[in-house]
């Protein structure tokens, strides 16, 4: 398999593009899944707490005509982030997405019948509008048109991490990293505070006091929510549950079932 990637200047808008040869093949089954659907059953309660209102991210709403409008800003926040890094750099960016595009599709417990390249070019695309995107909040971008309607703002906050709207964490982790992580900036953050400071407000108020493993956005938030609530400690590799749970929040059982979540016995 031969991975080509070159920039290439239009006279027009000298625009960056990322250009992927690969060949057609589909991934085996795995069952590591962390990205899923939302069960029929819960969207019939209430569908669109978990659709996407403005933008796409990862396979599946991928090209859906009702979020056409706001997806036309992802090309210019994509070629923005090419203009700030090297050949170099773009090069390692495309080979790392390629090469783990086997273990990209692992992710999602869903197969998808798309062909390699364009796969590969969909991860690239979303992956580097995430990193632009809080790159833009970081520095306080004022031009930025996602950020400037509080409504769109909130709405793309949202988007972000709804359950099928997802990438894996360590593809943006790795794509900022390679991007950003060297180039002399004295007060270049980590992706996770990148993460924290674009979501505060929305998610929580205050940052964890102990670094996290997340999945996706999705799972940053669930991590997020368990620690707010007292139910793990703050760091992740403790998994034991606290023996000072806060439950008042919590649904009972009949609201629980009323939202057609279904309950199992267990043997003991």
């Amino acid at each position: 398999m031969n991975l080509e990637i070159s920039a290439s200047i239009e006279d027009q808008n000298n625009r960056r593009e990322w250009h992927i040869d690969t060949e057609d093949n589909l991934e085996p089954t795995h069952h590591g899944y962390c990205i899923f659907r939302v069960p029929q059953c819960i969207l019939e309660v209430k569908e669109g707490a978990y659709t996407p209102k403005l933008i796409s991210i990862g396979p599946f709403h991928h090209g859906k005509e009702e979020l056409a409008e706001i997806e036309k800003q992802q090309p210019r926040y994509v070629e923005s982030f090419l203009k700030r890094i090297t050949m170099i750099k773009m090069e390692e960016i495309s080979a790392f997405v390629k090469n783990k595009e086997q273990c990209i599709r692992n992710f999602y417990a869903e197969t998808f019948m798309v062909p390699r390249d364009e796969f590969v070019k969909m991860i690239l695309d979303d992956a580097t509008f995430i990193v632009e995107l809080l790159w833009r909040y970081h520095k306080g971008d004022t031009s930025d048109l996602l950020r400037n309607i509080p409504a769109v703002h909130n709405a793309l906050k949202f988007d972000l991490q709804l359950l099928e709207n997802q990438l894996p964490y360590f593809v943006l982790k790795k794509v900022y990293k390679l991007a950003f992580v060297g180039l002399g900036i004295a007060d270049n953050p980590s992706f996770m505070d990148l993460s924290y400071k674009f979501l505060r407000g929305y998610l929580f108020k205050s940052l964890p006091s102990s670094p996290m493993e997340v999945k996706n956005f999705a799972d940053l938030r669930r991590s997020v929510l368990l620690i707010k609530e007292g139910c793990f400690s703050n760091s992740r590799s403790d998994s034991r549950v606290n023996s000072n749970v806060n439950i008042g929040s919590l649904l009972c059982a009949m609201k629980l079932r009323e939202s057609r979540v279904n309950f199992m016995g267990i043997e003991r």
